[in-house]
């Protein structure tokens, strides 16, 4: 499968042309250089020909904190 991506200050968009029946999963890493309680927003899918087709992920909330030694 090939895509796009776009990475913006609030946001990271795939473009992609054609996608398959079947489960797909797409993973990103991020790096948090600062400890803290951090919101993810939503994920949402659309196709772009027919936005009737949609789908939406719930929020998520990531905990960082400092690893003792």
């Amino acid at each position: 499968m090939s895509y796009y991506c776009q990475k913006k200050d609030c946001s990271t968009l795939y473009f992609i042309q054609h996608m398959s029946k079947g489960v797909h999963v797409l993973e990103t890493e991020y790096y948090i250089d600062r400890e803290g309680t951090y919101g993810m927003g939503t994920c949402t899918v659309q196709c772009a020909y027919a936005p009737e087709f949609t789908a939406r992920t719930r929020g998520s909330v990531v905990r960082v904190g400092v690893r003792q030694k």
